[in-house]
């Protein structure tokens, strides 16, 4: 279940990002400018390959990839949490923070259950 989860926000979040590049990071305060934008789409297609990933590894899922989209997430946490604290974010990247570390426990989660 928990890996369903993480798989269903690496989608949510990809798919946000990769059609609404410009209004997603808005929301958290961020603004973009047409290079920003572009990684945006990138990262929301990295996150739509992470997603696709977990979903696939349900059912047998290979420790080393798990381990390394948590790692990928558990990173991501503190550098949130840092723009959200400097102001480069608003309140909503405490939120974002959260997230990213729900889904990086889930992955390891899933990796030692299995």
């Amino acid at each position: 279940m928990a890996l369903l989860g993480a798989a269903i926000l690496f989608l949510a979040f990809g798919v946000v990002l990769l059609v609404l590049p410009e209004s997603s990071p808005g929301l958290a305060g961020v603004d973009l400018n047409a290079s920003g934008a572009v990684l945006a789409r990138l990262v929301g297609g990295m996150n739509i390959a992470a997603g696709t990933a977990v979903l696939a590894l349900r059912g047998q899922p290979h420790r080393g990839v798990l381990l390394g989209l948590a790692l990928g997430e558990l990173i991501h946490t503190p550098i949130i949490v840092w723009a959200a604290m400097s102001g480069v974010m608003n309140g909503l990247g405490y939120a974002m923070a959260a997230v990213s570390a729900a889904i990086g426990i889930a992955l390891v989660y899933g990796a030692r259950v299995r």
